[in-house]
């Protein structure tokens, strides 16, 4: 027998999936930045708290998680842009500037002492990195880097792996 109830319809999902296989589901909402904080909100709408107040806790207790493990992520343009808009959206909350007030995303990131994200994912894959190499040669995440999967590969474009991601890394520090 089928049930009287109507049938939930499921939120679309973003899945972000990094470099080790996990799927971290994010809210289309939560991506776009339009994330309601429930009890949290008032912090960022609070005049008790100074700016600066209100962008190390956005960064100790937002920005960490949003980034937690990005530096094993297989990134694409798309997801760090939707991380980006997430991120300078909820900096100009805390800075109150509204949409008659616009402002530029390079002179939002000086006022509140941030890096783009895609240069903090690199900063922080350049760190994993060197721990990686410092672990012992029979250590698997050590052996994960240098791992050269055997047969043959799939039809289409190859699939960007980490190793490739560290790679591109590596030509874009010795160009500058």
């Amino acid at each position: 027998m089928e049930s009287s109830r109507p049938k939930k319809k499921r939120k679309n999902k973003e899945h972000i999936t990094p470099g080790n296989g996990d799927r971290h589901e994010k809210s289309e909402q939560e991506l776009n930045g339009t994330m309601k904080e429930g009890p949290r909100q008032n912090i960022w709408n609070s005049k008790r708290l100074s700016t600066n107040t209100k962008v190390r806790i956005f960064n100790t207790n937002v920005k960490t998680v949003l980034l937690y493990g990005a530096e094993t992520w297989t990134t694409t343009k798309a997801i760090i842009q939707k991380i980006q808009v997430f991120v300078n959206s909820r900096l100009r909350k805390i800075h109150r500037i509204g949409w008659p007030d616009t402002i530029n995303n390079n002179v939002l990131w000086e006022r509140t002492n941030q890096i783009p994200v895609e240069e903090e994912i690199r900063k922080k894959r350049g760190k994993w990195i060197g721990h990686t190499l410092r672990k012992a040669p029979n250590c698997v995440t050590r052996q994960s880097l240098t791992w050269n999967p055997q047969g043959q590969r799939r039809r289409g474009r190859t699939k960007n792996t980490l190793r490739r991601e560290i790679e591109i890394d590596m030509r874009k520090m010795n160009k500058n």
